[in-house]
């Protein structure tokens, strides 16, 4: 399978000095997902649109085993997305990822030079994430916000420079602003004003 860059954001729900679960990223072939999770926050990437694996340069592909799922360690994952070169080739631009039972092999190229980083596996529980989707899909009617990223970041760096750490989101439906207020530190309220809603 194929890994790019964009596919690597799931590393911000990693964590791994903890040593569990939050230190591993979950691979999911079969459902064509990169899972990680750190308890606060759980981040999916779809894997359906990745490039052809069979057009990536020769590596060891008697190593590759397709199993269901496998962990990989948010480090390795890290460590090889930083040996990722520019390319005006796209699929040179991407982490190929062999699994087996003995490990992963994450290999990079540019056609000049090849990097390979290889894991042992690990026998660490992972969470059934399912769960929590199915918590959330299965609420009868739900609001739906889009918002902005820079503004989003805005009111973080605010609340930041305010000293809070935490914040609380509160709105009465899909038409009226959400309202952020610093939790821990109370005396910065911001109100955000999604430009497109959604009900579903």
């Amino acid at each position: 399978m194929l890994l790019t860059k964009q596919n690597l954001a799931v590393l911000a729900a990693t964590d791994s000095n903890e040593g569990d679960f939050k230190s591993v990223v979950k691979l999911e072939p079969t459902t064509n997902r990169l899972i990680a999770t750190n308890c606060a926050m759980m981040l999916i990437s779809d894997l359906s649109g990745a490039l052809d694996r069979d057009k990536f340069p020769e590596t060891d592909k008697a190593w590759w085993t397709n199993p269901e799922s496998s962990l990989i360690p948010a480090r390795a994952l890290e460590k090889a997305g930083k040996n990722i070169k520019k390319s005006r080739m796209p699929i040179l631009e991407c982490i190929a990822v062999e699994m087996s039972e003995t490990g992963h092999c994450l290999t990079t190229t540019d056609l000049d030079t090849t990097d390979t980083i290889k894991t042992r596996p690990t026998d660490i529980n992972y969470p059934d994430i399912d769960l929590v989707i199915e918590t959330v899909e299965n609420q009868v009617e739900t609001e739906s916000y889009i918002i902005a990223i820079n503004i989003l970041e805005a009111m973080l760096k605010a609340a930041k420079q305010h000293g809070a750490k935490t914040l609380k989101f509160t709105s009465s439906g899909a038409t009226t602003p959400i309202k952020i207020e610093t939790a821990d530190n109370p005396g910065l309220t911001g109100y955000l004003m999604p430009y497109i809603t959604e009900k579903g």
